[in-house]
């Protein structure tokens, strides 16, 4: 059995950790073949960076990429758990999933 639905959340702080197991485009293949394939929501956040571009990067549409501020971080947690919240009602209802944050969500972590 498969969930109905799943989401992924990838948080970062825009440091390089030493990736070594897969490159980029390796990432992004993974990322579209989940999508695709089993409808998986990916979420990025992230602080120090251009979010938007790097979530584009590796396959993430850009509503469901934020950029947050380090000092908000609990504010990015709050806000990703009350869209995922919002995500998981969608569903349960079964209306289309919409993985994108609000504005005042996105707003609460700058």
């Amino acid at each position: 059995d498969r969930p109905g639905l799943v989401v992924f959340v990838v948080m970062t702080d825009g440091l390089e950790n030493s990736s070594r197991e897969f490159t980029g485009p390796q990432v992004k293949e993974m990322i579209e073949h989940q999508q695709k394939v089993y409808n998986w929501q990916f979420t990025f956040l992230g602080a120090n960076q251009d979010a938007f571009a790097e979530a584009d990067a590796v396959g993430i549409a850009a509503g469901g990429a934020a950029n947050f501020a380090m000092a908000k971080a609990g504010m990015a947690y709050a806000a990703t758990a009350a869209k995922v919240s919002r995500m998981r009602g969608q569903q349960s209802r079964g209306v289309t999933v919409d993985n994108d944050f609000t504005s005042e969500e996105r707003e609460a972590m700058q």
